[in-house]
């Protein structure tokens, strides 16, 4: 398939979005709120119809932005990267990015993260090698290594007052490989996109600064699913509210890549501003990571049938080399149903087996115990009394956004949602949800 045949079944099935300046106090959409969303994406996608390339960022006051502490460039503000913005288009991807001071012009001072593709993970890896080449694209394989760079033709980049980028789809889809490209096209096109940036001093051989990460809906006139599709369901999900306090990302979902292949489970984080686990962010310790000692609370009253407390935390990175099972917290309800808390910090486990749990009730506290590749909540839902097969859950009384925090310009409040990667998600009391 040629990168015209693709920029047009893109065109076709595509959807696209945008995000909004952080901190302030606007509404969030309640449930059937949909609309709600589709009239902030039509808001942002006629404000982006007259987008200039200028390196100004006089166009982007409209469009979402996320910002970041000025100051922690050691010094440096042409690379200390203060805001970012995103804004998907129909046929090109835009990317706004500000420093504290006027931004640098020197070889390979930006680069940007992108996951666009219904693929989890980041897909590719933008370079501003320099003004005069512009923009070259390096894609990551399975492991996320970075390939060859490959230039953008039609690509442009702008370096003024802010850095500007636009990025054709057909571009894109001709520097992917195939595999990749045919991601942009289709009906399970990924409603959604969200970029990471940094900062580089070529000179020093070092980086930077982190910039924040920041995602949007994608921005085209057809109202499109706002959340992809799932797998089809073996029967209705099981209600249960979210056993973890504050923001938290859905790194894995049901049926992932990783570890929940044929599993209807999922595994939750926590993340910075920039988008990542840990601090520093290549983070060899356990302590590094920010989801490391959050307490875990049940989400259901029950009692528990079967729990494990002093399994080893294993070191970061090293899911596959360890096959110990880890703590967890088996919990059964009164309709039939057994919930499964896994991965606790070593002793930190609070309840004893076939003793009584309260919701609300804290149980343990997020580690990293079996075979773990960082610290992270897993939780799913088994069916029967003596379950044996995993079943589809929905998260009760929550707020789910593309950004972490109350300020997402995306947010949607919701009574019941069905996890799904790449979504923020933080719980709401109940009967205290945005109208």
């Amino acid at each position: 398939m040629t990168a015209r045949q693709l920029m047009g079944l893109w065109l076709l099935a595509t959807a696209t979005s945008a995000s909004w300046a952080e901190g302030e106090d606007r509404p969030v959409a309640s449930d059937g709120g949909d609309q709600v969303i589709y009239r902030r994406i039509e808001q942002v996608r006629r404000a982006t119809a007259g987008f200039r390339l200028d390196g100004s960022d006089r166009d982007w006051r409209q469009v979402p932005q996320l910002t970041d502490p000025r100051g922690d460039a050691g010094g440096d503000p042409g690379r200390d990267l203060v805001a970012a913005a995103v804004a998907p288009r129909q046929n090109d991807l835009w990317i706004m990015l500000r420093t504290a001071g006027k931004p640098s012009t020197d070889p390979w001072a930006f680069y940007v993260e992108v996951d666009l593709l219904a693929d989890p993970g980041d897909d590719f890896r933008i370079e501003l090698e320099s003004l005069e080449r512009g923009p070259v694209l390096r894609p990551y394989d399975k492991r996320w290594q970075a390939g060859d760079p490959t230039p953008l033709r039609r690509a442009k980049a702008i370096v003024h007052r802010v850095v500007e980028m636009r990025l054709p789809y057909a571009d894109i889809a001709a520097a992917l490989p195939a595999d990749k490209a045919a991601l942009l096209a289709g009906k399970d096109v990924r409603p959604w996109v969200r970029i990471k940036s940094w900062t580089w001093d070529s000179e020093r051989q070092r980086e930077v600064d982190y910039g924040p990460a920041v995602a949007s809906f994608r921005l085209i006139e057809t109202p499109y699913p706002l959340d992809i599709a799932l797998p089809s369901r073996p029967r209705p999900p099981v209600d249960v509210g979210l056993p973890l306090r504050g923001s938290w990302f859905v790194l894995q979902g049901a049926m992932g890549r990783f570890s929940h292949q044929n599993l209807w489970a999922y595994d939750l984080v926590k993340l910075d501003r920039s988008g990542y686990q840990s601090s520093p962010r290549d983070g060899k310790k356990n302590t590094d990571f920010h989801s490391w000692g959050q307490p875990v609370f049940s989400p259901i009253d029950g009692r528990t049938l079967r729990v494990r407390a002093e399994a080893e935390d294993s070191p970061p990175r090293e899911f596959g080399r360890r096959r110990t099972a880890p703590n967890y917290i088996q919990i059964a309800a009164a309709d039939g149903f057994a919930l499964d808390l896994v991965h606790f910090q070593k002793g930190s486990v609070t309840v004893e087996p076939f003793g009584r749990v309260s919701a609300g009730q804290q149980v343990g506290l997020v580690g990293n115990s079996g075979n773990s590749d960082s610290p992270h909540l897993h939780m799913a839902v088994w069916a029967g009394r003596f379950p044996r097969r995993t079943a589809p859950l929905a998260l009760t009384d929550v707020r789910v956004g593309l950004n972490s925090g109350i300020g997402d310009f995306w947010a949607r409040e919701l009574t019941r949602w069905e996890p799904r990667e790449g979504f923020f998600v933080e719980a709401v009391p109940a009967g205290q949800h945005a109208r």
